[in-house]
């Protein structure tokens, strides 16, 4: 802790004397961008201060100096290939001069404490201290020996690690003058039970003349993250933190190279771009800079993805690309979150585990070369049986047929017994019961009928199952939020392909104090997923 305090200390001292020194740093003392690759895979180094909760990797940059401190939050898949894409991105922004180089930090949060998309998880890496403690470590010299105290400290994340970003600036405005909130999920700032910050008086930054804060969203993006950011900024403004606009808002391109541009690292790269350019030049890049730097492969791969084919089971549907930087690919194909064993042709077989489901194909470069993946728009239709299995309904035509049989057993018996008495006159009445008998029959196999029919409309209430692919997750939570912010895309008769259904309104109506599909339905799925409650719907 004193040596957290001595160069914390130093660091003020400094900052106070170097006017603006982290929007100057001297790139050209450093490194000749034409001949060095400023950042290599050998400058990867892992950490591990608490095993569970504070783990991670920090990257150095590779000549030899001091350099201002970046932490980098990862979204709610995980931090596969950000540690290779921002070496790529890195190396190619630094050589145009763009950026400046840092030592970057990026935590590692798993999802123990809610597995779906990590709100809890996240929220609590900053609310119980594990950021403040990396800080401490970092600080004391425990990380990289690279680091430049002097120079603020910055700190920026994307989709729920955006939300983190944010809440790290709020709660740890003495650490962090640069805030970047990119694509930042809604929980950051949410009167709900699971927002981080629920009031607007409590959006509390450094005041702080030299520091740079920056929202972002894409164009292409749902619309949801314009919302996240416009209510945030709407905020700021009105309890007085937003001094002469010192939140800049940087929005995306809905597409670049032939190919659109959704929620992921197409995005993501120029975001991170447009943050730091803004830090070093103390403006926000023009659109032809950051296709300049980002475009044609600079962040990774990049395409189209379609499934072709018919969504039934036993039928084959193969995962299409358009647009590409590649021409060989490598296929895995995935039922929600989770991959298909075996599935990994350009095709594949529906099978009767896949029905009621939707189904996925995830895309990377063959060669190896261009980072990350592609299959943003890769999501069928929900798979169904095939037109043999479901034309009937086998239990129940096995029952009326069951029944049907009795009756003729019945009168079977009475033609035996009629065999016995000597008057024929006797026979005949006998044999008018067994007639009466089977009319009765008949009326009972009318009854199964009915009987098969009802099953029909208690399929499409599973309640909370508001996207109808047979699980509760928080793209539940998900499609219920676009239902009701956007309905023109995602109500009943919207334009986006995966809009909600007459069956997914139904699923949806889980709060049953409300009425309708409300903010309250979503929220009730939420605590179903994080187990505050055991059982939808609540009951109004």
């Amino acid at each position: 802790m004193n040596s957290k305090i001595t160069k914390f200390t130093a660091k003020v001292l400094a900052a106070v004397m170097l006017v603006c020194t982290f929007g100057t740093y001297d790139l050209g003392s450093k490194v000749n961008a034409a001949e060095t690759k400023m950042y290599l895979a050998s400058n990867l180094h892992s950490y591990s201060i608490d095993p569970t909760y504070n783990k991670g990797a920090w990257l150095d940059p590779s000549e030899e100096g001091n350099y201002p401190l970046m932490v980098l939050f990862h979204g709610s898949y995980g931090p596969a290939n950000q540690s290779a894409i921002m070496i790529n991105n890195m190396n190619k922004w630094i050589a145009k001069g763009y950026v400046d180089p840092m030592v970057l930090v990026m935590p590692q949060i798993d999802q123990i404490k809610e597995p779906s998309w990590g709100i809890t998880d996240f929220g609590e890496f900053i609310s119980n201290g594990y950021c403040e403690d990396l800080i401490d470590h970092i600080n004391a010299g425990d990380l990289s020996e690279k680091i430049d105290y002097s120079a603020p400290y910055s700190v920026m994340g994307f989709s729920m690690g955006g939300a983190a970003a944010l809440y790290a600036g709020c709660k740890m405005g003495d650490t962090f003058a640069n805030v970047g909130g990119l694509s930042p999920a809604w929980v950051f700032y949410s009167n709900s039970d699971y927002g981080f910050v629920k009031k607007a008086s409590d959006l509390t930054f450094p005041k702080n003349e030299d520091g740079h804060f920056i929202m972002a969203y894409g164009a292409g993006e749902d619309v949801q993250f314009k919302n996240n950011v416009q209510n945030f900024m709407a905020a700021v403004a009105n309890n007085g933190q937003n001094i002469e606009g010192r939140f800049k808002k940087y929005v995306g391109p809905a597409s670049a190279d032939g190919a659109d541009i959704p929620h992921g690292w197409n995005l993501f790269s120029r975001e991170i771009f447009a943050f730091m350019y803004y830090m070093k030049n103390e403006c926000l890049p023009t659109p032809e800079t950051v296709e300049v730097a980002c475009g044609s492969g600079t962040e990774g791969l990049y395409g189209k993805v379609s499934i072709n084919g018919t969504y039934k089971e036993g039928e084959t549907v193969s995962a299409v690309v358009s647009g590409s930087n590649a021409s060989e690919f490598t296929y895995k194909w995935r039922i929600g979150k989770n991959y298909i064993s075996g599935a990994t042709s350009s095709s594949y077989t529906l099978t009767s585990s896949d029905v009621g489901k939707k189904i996925s194909c995830e895309l990377a470069d063959k060669s190896g070369n261009l980072v990350g993946v592609i299959s943003g728009t890769a999501i069928s239709e929900t798979v169904s049986k095939s037109n043999v299995v479901t034309s009937v309904n086998p239990t129940a035509t096995t029952k009326a047929t069951t029944m049907t049989a009795k009756p003729t057993t019945t009168t079977t018996k009475a033609t035996t017994t009629t065999a016995k008495p000597t008057t024929t006159t006797k026979a005949t009445t006998t044999t008018a019961k067994p007639t009466t008998t089977t009319t009765k029959a008949t009326t009972t196999t009318a009854k199964p009928t009915t009987t098969t029919t009802k099953p029909a409309p208690q399929k499409v209430i599973k309640f909370g199952d508001a996207n109808c692919d047979g699980n509760i997750d928080m793209s539940d939570v998900v499609i219920v939020m676009q239902f009701l912010a956007n309905p023109n895309k995602y109500g009943l008769n919207g334009t986006e392909p995966k809009h909600i259904t007459a069956d997914g309104i139904a699923n949806s109506d889980c709060d049953q104090s409300t009425k309708g599909v409300t903010l309250s339905d979503a929220l009730a799925i939420q605590k179903l997923l994080l187990k505050i409650i055991s059982l939808l719907p609540i009951k109004g």
